[in-house]
């Protein structure tokens, strides 16, 4: 079944938004009349397949300086607050979750552990 939810991140004059099983991050600026597609997510794809629910998830954190993090069920993305897309990377663990930013790189957990990606360029980083 398709779904039509989406997440959406506002701010003072844009807005990011995604669906929840959707693979366009788009950016709006309601005031200019603009809407744009910026980036396209590698998001789980259960079409044609088995599909539990639940398993699609889609998340905004603001970082310290004002651009966004996206994170979904198989990745992350940066977002500028000017509609331009930084970088994406890739970590394949649904059981990631988001745990905070620290030290330059944002860090999910998993069952397998902690994950990090620099906010600089989405590189994997150890664990200290």
């Amino acid at each position: 079944m398709l779904s039509y939810l989406v997440e959406l991140w506002s701010g003072d004059a844009c807005a990011y938004l995604v669906g929840l099983e959707g693979r366009a991050v788009w950016f709006a600026v309601p005031s200019e009349g603009r809407l744009a597609q910026v980036l396209e997510l590698d998001r789980l794809d259960l079409r044609g397949g088995y599909d539990p629910g639940g398993l699609h998830r889609v998340e905004f954190h603001v970082l310290p300086d004002g651009d966004l993090l996206i994170v979904h069920e198989f990745g992350l993305a940066r977002l500028g607050r000017d509609g331009c897309a930084c970088w994406q990377a890739a970590h394949g663990d649904i059981t990631a979750r988001f745990d905070r930013t620290a030290d330059g790189a944002a860090w999910l957990l998993s069952e397998s552990g902690p994950l990090g990606f620099r906010l600089a360029d989405g590189h994997a980083v150890v664990a200290p």
